[in-house]
């Protein structure tokens, strides 16, 4: 097992144990979608070794889909690492504004 693997890994296990939640079977590939579950929460984690994090407006739809489909708030964490160095990026909402073509809210 690679030492990226074990680090998003552990980063499930770790909000699983600080929120009270259980980490989904399989990493969310089965019926049960994002990575860890509370009573009212739906977590999607990502953890990169890098200082940079490309994330996708599809991402954060598929997230939130799966979280409300699941009667859960949604909660995206990022995690950047290198060393002993960690920051963390938690947005627990995200507001969208729409705009028609002429881009008026």
């Amino acid at each position: 097992m690679t030492s990226r693997v074990r680090q998003w890994q552990a980063q499930e296990r770790r909000i699983a144990a600080r929120t009270g939640g259980r980490r989904t079977p399989g990493s969310g590939n089965g019926p049960i979608k994002n990575d860890v579950r509370t009573d009212t929460e739906s977590w999607e984690c990502k953890w990169t070794s890098g200082q940079a994090f490309s994330l996708k407006d599809h991402d954060l739809r598929t997230a939130r889909y799966n979280a409300v489909r699941d009667g859960r708030r949604m909660v995206f964490a990022i995690e950047f690492g290198s060393g002993k160095r960690v920051r963390r990026a938690r947005h627990e909402r995200l507001h969208r504004r729409s705009t028609d073509d002429t881009g008026a809210a």
